[in-house]
């Protein structure tokens, strides 16, 4: 875990005493400048910390036979099977480019799951935002395809927009604290055969499943979940767990609230739900 200017936890409630943050890398983590709002932040090994506070908690460590809140290794197997099993799914739904490709606008008439496929190199060149119109508690399913060798760019500083009608009017981005609900039904899922990089430029929405990826983060503020190789940047992440409906052939790992680094690998974690029969 590297970290600059950034923070984890700032929508945790008050008095939160839970875990705000555990971290499982046999690599000392650093963080310089930011801080975890609240609850303890747990790393395996005594971290390099800069500028560093902690106002709702305190610093621990795993070491000396002290046991991990739970099992690495069993979950970052479940959260990769989860991200290749998400990629082979067929798209439902309809990816549309308007205005010279500068904003994307993402349709999903189904009331369950809707299954989107968006290159990078679309996410890249969307600097006017993106648009979402789905059904009422319907879940978004985002496979990302086209990834470089090198660092691939997905991101840029557009908004994201929720629209409550099919032609993208009645469009809302809400605030940090009170986002539409629909972020909570957003996945991302990036998947590679093999070790990325892909970058993330200002704020995100919606939960991030990229289990080979390293991501990157520059300013502003990310809402959902993210499971992920590993994380480095800057972004203040507030909490806002998945609580979309997978397909009921998905494998799906038991929730988790904490940030996991085992082996390795990265895990911020998901909250799930099976399809309702």
């Amino acid at each position: 875990l590297s970290m600059t200017n950034a923070s984890i936890g700032v929508s945790l409630p008050t008095g939160f005493s839970g875990y705000g943050l555990v971290t499982d890398g046999t690599t000392a983590s650093t963080w310089t400048n930011g801080q975890v709002f609240r609850g303890d932040a747990w790393f395996r090994t005594t971290p390099s910390l800069t500028g560093f506070g902690m106002p709702g908690g305190s610093v621990r460590t795993l070491a000396g036979g002290v046991a991990a809140p739970l099992d690495f290794a069993s979950e970052v197997a479940r959260l990769t099977t989860l991200n290749q099993s998400i990629a082979g799914l067929t798209a439902t739904g309809t990816v549309a480019a308007v205005n010279g490709g500068s904003q994307l606008r993402f349709t999903g008439t189904n009331t369950g799951v809707n299954v989107f496929t968006v290159s990078a190199a679309q996410l890249a060149g969307a600097t006017s935002g993106y648009q979402f119109f789905l059904g009422s508690g319907a879940t978004a399913l985002i496979n990302v395809t086209g990834l470089g060798s090198g660092t691939t760019s997905l991101f840029s500083f557009g908004g994201f927009d929720f629209c409550t009608n099919a032609n993208f009017t009645g469009c809302t981005q809400g605030d940090n604290n009170n986002p539409p609900s629909a972020v909570s039904r957003l996945l991302w899922n990036i998947w590679s055969s093999s070790p990325t990089t892909v970058a993330f430029s200002g704020s995100m929405r919606g939960s991030v499943l990229a289990m080979n990826s390293t991501v990157q983060t520059t300013f502003g503020s990310c809402i959902g979940d993210l499971a992920a190789r590993s994380l480095a940047g800057s972004c203040e992440w507030y909490d806002r767990p998945f609580t979309g409906e997978l397909p009921p052939t998905q494998v799906v790992p038991e929730p988790a609230t904490v940030l996991l680094l085992g082996t390795g690998l990265g895990v911020l974690a998901l909250a799930r739900r099976r399809r309702r029969a």
